[in-house]
């Protein structure tokens, strides 16, 4: 989808690749209605009126619904019940989804101790790929909350520039991981959002893949398949050591950061360059979340 003619403007900077612009209401809903057979106006009509309908919902613009029912196979029904988990989750969990400002002290903090990173590369099948890894080892500067909290910034911001993505690798880099990071991570609030991925955010995930595989990953997949899909779990590709043979066959160099291989920037300059657009979205972070409160 990004290769096509009706794609949005790119931005400049070199690093940025061919990442479209992370920019309120940029999307092209005139040009993908025309390329994509399978998004239909009588849909977003029928989601728009049943929308008005749900005094829990906020205010949703007609682009907003393309993300939902693409995540959705195109399922009108599906697209619904996807939505409103979507915002009941957001709604009854604030130490996730408020003060999602990447200046904040909290916030900032976990910039220096994780890189997150949207690669500004689509891997051949045109799916989109997020890399996620510590860079502080220490676990006291670890914290779960700020984490996820990051993490989803990152998500939606991609996904409301790239709603009809074919999908997303999440790259997990566990280098740095100790168990007792794992320990942190506050199982209550890991069930709530494992059943979110699974039920309410409008991304279809392509592929799990782990990095740096430590000797502890089988005790952290036991606990997990406590919380989500095993399927899922089971079909998660993890790699050990820094040969990255394997990982190649799956995701072209052309795709990666020179960390692991790759010919793109470092994975600290891709991190820089993904903080840079979260940053630039702060009043649209805040906009979406006065708009919940009032519901």
């Amino acid at each position: 989808m990004a290769e096509t003619e009706h794609a949005v403007e790119r931005a400049e900077d070199g690093v940025d690749g061919d990442l479209p612009a992370w920019v309120p209401g940029a999307f092209d809903l005139a040009g993908e209605l025309a390329a994509n057979p399978r998004l239909r106006q009588e849909d977003l009509d029928e989601l728009a009126t049943w929308a008005r309908k749900q005094h829990a919902l906020p205010a949703m613009q007609e682009g907003d619904f393309v993300k939902f029912l693409h995540s959705c196979e195109y399922d009108v029904l599906a697209a619904q019940q996807c939505i409103n988990y979507y915002y009941r989750t957001r709604s009854t969990t604030p130490s996730v989804f408020c003060d999602r400002d990447v200046r904040l002290p909290s916030v900032r903090a976990q910039l220096n101790v994780l890189d997150f990173v949207v690669v500004p590369r689509l891997a051949p099948d045109g799916c989109r790929i997020i890399i996620n890894g510590l860079t502080d080892p220490d676990p006291r500067n670890y914290v779960f909350e700020d984490h996820q909290k990051l993490l989803l910034m990152m998500m939606d911001a991609m996904v409301a520039a790239e709603p009809t993505l074919p999908g997303v690798y999440i790259i997990y880099d566990l280098d740095m991981g100790l168990i007792s990071h794992f320990w942190k991570f506050g199982f209550w609030l890991q069930r709530k959002l494992f059943a979110y991925f699974q039920g309410g955010l409008p991304l279809l995930l392509k592929s799990c893949i782990l990095l740096h595989t430590p000797s502890y990953i089988n005790t952290v997949m036991k606990v997990l398949r406590n919380f989500t899909d095993r399927k899922r779990l089971d079909e998660t590709k993890m790699f050990e050591g820094d040969d990255f043979a394997e990982l190649h066959k799956l995701l072209p160099r052309e795709c990666l950061p020179s960390d692991y291989g790759g010919t793109l920037p470092s994975r600290k300059e891709l991190h820089e360059m993904t903080w840079r657009r979260l940053d630039s979205l702060r009043d649209s972070f805040a906009e979406e979340e006065e708009a919940l409160k009032k519901k």
